[in-house]
């Protein structure tokens, strides 16, 4: 990472040393919108836009920056081999840490921060880090067993691409490429130490579960439906289930539901069901991809309310 970032950044995530420009107004400063023809307009307005999306880029590159100088000025100082970082719990009793480099931070954070105290990868802990890269890659939809076989299949092209990563960009994938690198470096080691199984690491692989607070609440109530689209329960496909993806499908079914009763209707009401249907119409030209569903639907086991999450997706 300091090597790229020496060498000026701009690959693998790690930020470009120079801020984003913002391009230059297109017309000198005696321009008047009034006055000016509608071309002109038109490439204000184009400008604007452009303009606009590079200081959102700017800000996140200050934040990048940020982050690459308390990680370098740690790296520079790094005299003792173990460091502590303080943790808070807020009102759930969830845990978090404070600082910019952390476990919980970003993939940077994440990739280089490692245990002090290394344990032997063990009889199963070649195959764990094997699911861990593909997690990492974004190959984290099929079963464990599957994910563990696309590292081997893909092991020679990503070992190749180790000691150049910025060279292989596309070898790293766009979810989580540090922390791929991480892994695929430690299973490297792990296999030319002769005896993987007892090979000391101190990386940490994640394990994410499907939307945790269903999965507690399915579990306690016994509920089939919620334990097998969250994962409590084995569906038996070859891809995990999805909790978000199956309430946005069902909630479109209840918008096509509500669409067809309202041209069904007759009733008295003519107000409300033509209020109906102009939303399901929306709903339905809309679409509700997995994205807008996921928040409602996590959150729900934490106090979301009805007005707080129409809030949100307003």
């Amino acid at each position: 990472i300091k090597r790229l970032w020496e060498a000026g950044g701009g690959v693998l995530d790690v930020p470009t040393r120079e801020c984003p420009p913002i391009p230059e107004f297109p017309f000198p400063d005696t321009w008047i919108a009034e006055d000016a023809p509608e071309e002109e307009r038109v490439d204000v307005v184009r400008w604007k836009r452009t303009a606009a999306k590079i200081y959102e880029e700017r800000v996140k590159w200050r934040s990048k920056v940020r982050e690459i100088g308390v990680f370098l000025r740690i790296a520079r100082n790094s005299t003792p081999e173990r460091f502590w970082l303080p943790v808070f719990c807020d009102t759930r009793g969830r845990w978090y840490y404070r600082g910019i480099v952390n476990p919980q931070g970003s993939d940077l954070s994440r990739a280089t921060v490692h245990f002090a105290r290394k344990k032997a990868l063990g009889e199963r802990g070649l195959f764990w880090l094997r699911v861990s890269i593909a997690n990492h890659y974004g190959y984290d939809k099929a079963r464990f067993g599957q994910r563990a076989s696309w590292t081997i299949q893909n092991w020679p092209t990503i070992e190749r691409a180790l000691d150049a990563p910025e060279d292989f960009p596309d070898v790293w994938g766009t979810s989580a490429p540090w922390s791929m690198f991480a892994a695929a470096w430690e299973l490297r080691e792990a296999l030319n130490s002769g005896s993987p199984e007892t090979y000391r690491t101190g990386i940490a692989v994640h394990m994410d579960a499907t939307c945790s607070g269903l999965q507690h609440f399915s579990a306690l109530m016994r509920d089939p439906v919620g334990a097998r689209f969250t994962n409590v329960t084995d569906s038996g496909g070859d891809v995990k289930e999805d909790i978000y993806t199956e309430v946005s499908d069902v909630t479109l079914a209840q918008a096509q539901k509500a669409l067809d009763a309202a041209v069904a209707s007759m009733g008295d009401d003519l107000v409300a069901t033509n209020e109906i249907r102009r939303y399901a119409e929306l709903w339905l030209s809309w679409g509700v991809p997995r994205a807008l569903a996921k928040k409602p639907v996590m959150t729900y086991s934490y106090g979301a309310t009805v007005l707080g999450t129409a809030q949100d997706i307003a």
